[in-house]
């Protein structure tokens, strides 16, 4: 015989996920839990939109944004109702992304994203606005967490300033990946140290670990820190401060149409069987594909692009970049970009754009690279420039 179930009253909440009905269709809300909860996005607020519609990212090792196809450069990050130029850990000099958020999630009561239709308030920015709103601390109790992981440690606490009335928040964090980067020599030479010392004992006879154990345990750590270590600093040797390197470095070999440079240019491509005629019609292919169709516009383009586009190996086309233009491929496609952002700087129906926003648009994607190489073929910088050539 059934029986019935005597319990309390239930009270049903709302979900942590919910829509305001004033939301503009160009504009979306996170709350924290949304935040906290996204998969694979490790906390990083930029990693959360890149999921939504007209958004896209530069790559798989930042967290650029491209809204609606524009520059990273125009988006806007507020917390608060403060601007904040970066809210990355690790950026570019002049970009907008980074490695990953330096927000602290927790702190965060809701995001606001705006890919259009933002108010004049927001400022001159073209294409997205994040708003982040910070919570207010606890203010009936002191509450705090810790964490700890591969790549550092952190706290934060909160807790009432009087009773019922006011509030604070603290956050810290330190990474100690400067630590192993500075020591893994150390780690490596330690190890070493270890396998020779085992084996200069073996020949006495006497045997510290079974079978090398020692030092295949120590190496075998070794190797796998120096791997997880290079993936977290990848980005080092994709930065613009190495590339700008390599590039003075690769400079310093083609100087100038110096005799001697000529004559050595010359001599390393004697056996490449590269005709001079032939030469001179890739010449005129690339020229063409650089003139009309702006492929130096493109910010990641590369000499095996080129080389693929006119249908010719890649060697080939160096050897036409270096003996008929007496150039490197660098200063062959910087000084394209370079006459480009001249004719706009000078142009008036672009006169109320950025000097940079021009710079990114004509193939750079480094502030500090533009200023350099703009210096260096023109011999102005780029605010002189404009001021002194008149509209």
């Amino acid at each position: 015989m059934a029986s019935a179930l005597e319990t309390d009253e239930i009270v049903v909440h709302a979900g942590y996920f919910q829509k305001s009905n004033k939301q503009a269709n160009s504009s979306t809300e996170f709350s924290y839990e949304e935040i906290r909860r996204a998969p694979g996005s490790t906390g990083d607020v930029s990693c959360n939109l890149m999921t939504l519609p007209s958004i896209a990212k530069v790559n798989d090792q930042r967290n650029n944004l491209i809204v609606r196809g524009g520059n990273p450069i125009e988006n806007t990050f507020y917390i608060d109702n403060i601007e904040i130029p970066n809210i990355n850990h690790f950026p570019n000099q002049g970009s907008s992304g980074g490695l990953i958020g330096l927000v602290n999630v927790d702190f965060i009561q809701d995001v606001t994203f705006f890919s259009g239709g933002f108010w004049l308030v927001y400022g001159d920015k073209l294409f997205s606005i994040m708003d982040i709103s910070f919570r207010k601390g606890n203010r009936s109790e002191f509450d705090g967490q810790l964490g700890l992981n591969f790549a550092g440690f952190g706290g934060a606490a909160e807790g009432p300033m009087f009773k019922d009335k006011g509030s604070w928040l603290f956050s810290a964090r330190r990474s100690y990946l400067d630590f192993w980067l500075r020591n893994i020599t150390l780690i490596l030479t330690f190890v070493l140290c270890v396998f020779l010392l085992e084996n200069l004992l073996l020949l006495v006879d006497i045997n510290l670990c079974h079978y090398f154990s020692m030092t295949s345990y120590l190496a075998g750590f070794a190797i796998y820190l120096v791997g997880y270590l290079g993936l977290l600093k990848s980005e080092v040797f994709s930065s613009q401060a190495v590339i700008n390197f390599f590039h003075r470095v690769s400079e310093n070999n083609f100087t100038g149409p110096k005799k001697e440079d000529n004559r050595e240019r010359q001599d390393k491509y004697v056996k490449s069987g590269l005709s001079s005629d032939k030469a001179k019609g890739y010449l005129d292919n690339l020229v063409n594909i650089m003139e009309i169709e702006n492929i130096y516009m493109d910010s990641n383009l590369t000499l095996n692009q080129i080389a693929n586009k006119l249908g010719i190996f890649v060697y080939n086309l160096s050897e036409v970049i270096n003996t008929q233009k007496n150039q490197n491929f660098f200063n062959f496609i910087n000084k394209y970009r370079i006459e480009k952002v001249k004719k706009d700087l000078t142009d008036p129906a672009k006169s109320n754009l950025k000097i940079l926003s021009i710079a990114f648009e004509a193939g750079f994607n480094s502030k500090a690279s533009f200023n350099t190489i703009f210096e260096k073929f023109s011999g102005l910088t780029t605010s002189d420039y404009r001021n002194k050539t008149p509209s």
